[in-house]
């Protein structure tokens, strides 16, 4: 065999190799949308009858954020709103919030806050164009996010808020990875595990953090997008 095609061959088996886990890294995330769409759409009148009440420490949070939010505008983004519950509480305070979710049942329930809604996948780019609200709101969403895909839903958070705009983010403490909730009728997902470190070093590199904290176990994180 000549040098040049060795070359060309060992190119071509290289190549290939990168193929095969680009399609076995796609057909791992598509498995872990699917799960999570589909565990939330079966337990969404549940999920929703579980989280219908807002426990007083959880309005505070709310209220903080709406009143931050407010320094720059009126126009917030729910990522992940599930039923609806927060939306109907933003509205309540003032602000106009427009609510995403990748499960069509849980979007039916959202109706019910009177609410912009928007059909969309978490992990996929947001359906808005750059600087469109002054808030983003992001509470138990990340979870749902493959730690290796963070960043990049970070760029798209960072993209739809405008300049002073407030983010939240709040994650979860527990196992990686498979897992069965067994308040949700043993719901089966996929759930991401993050720091409070995980959280700020990813946001820092964008956005000012003005808060950085665990409340009731739950790593969370306020930050502001700089001025131009």
């Amino acid at each position: 065999m000549e040098a040049l095609d060795f070359v060309l061959l060992t190119g071509q088996r290289k190549a290939l190799s990168v193929s095969f886990e680009l399609v076995k890294r796609l057909i791992e995330m598509d498995k872990w949308g699917q799960t999570i769409n589909k565990a939330y759409s079966s337990a969404a009148d549940l999920y929703n009858q579980l989280y219908l009440d807002c426990p007083d420490w959880q309005l505070v949070e709310r209220q903080h954020f709406a009143e931050l939010v407010k320094e720059t505008g009126l126009s917030m983004l729910d990522v992940g709103c599930g039923p609806g519950r927060d939306l109907a509480i933003f509205s309540g305070l003032g602000l106009h919030p427009v609510g995403t979710d990748f499960s069509k049942d849980m979007l039916e329930l959202a109706k019910e806050s009177s609410c912009p809604l928007v059909e969309a996948d978490v992990r996929k780019p947001l359906p808005f164009v750059d600087s469109r609200f002054s808030g983003v709101w992001a509470c138990s969403v990340i979870p749902n996010i493959p730690y290796n895909e963070f960043d990049g839903w970070l760029v798209e958070a960072y993209r739809v808020l405008m300049p002073g705009g407030i983010l939240f983010i709040s994650a979860r403490n527990g196992r990686e990875g498979k897992v069965v909730i067994p308040y949700l009728n043993d719901m089966v997902t996929f759930r991401a595990c993050y720091s409070l470190q995980d959280i700020v070093g990813g946001v820092s590199c964008l956005l000012d953090i003005l808060e950085a904290d665990i409340i009731k176990e739950y790593p969370t994180v306020i930050a502001r997008k700089r001025l131009k």
